[in-house]
């Protein structure tokens, strides 16, 4: 078994680009990951809802 090991690639390797790709503003540098881990789950609660829920505006 003379296989290579590669070390795994640091966060901030594997997601280098990923905002320039996706054309979203990079995060600001004092965001932290629990605060856009808390973003991510009220976006998502708010599109559940709007699938859920029906229209109360008519």
């Amino acid at each position: 078994m003379s296989e290579e090991f590669e070390e795994p690639q640091s966060p901030a390797m594997l997601n280098h680009g990923w905002h320039e790709m996706e054309g979203e503003p990079k995060p600001g540098i004092e965001e932290t990951v629990d605060e856009a881990i808390y973003k991510v789950m009220v976006e998502q609660r708010r599109e559940v809802n709007k699938r859920n829920l029906p229209d109360l505006n008519g």
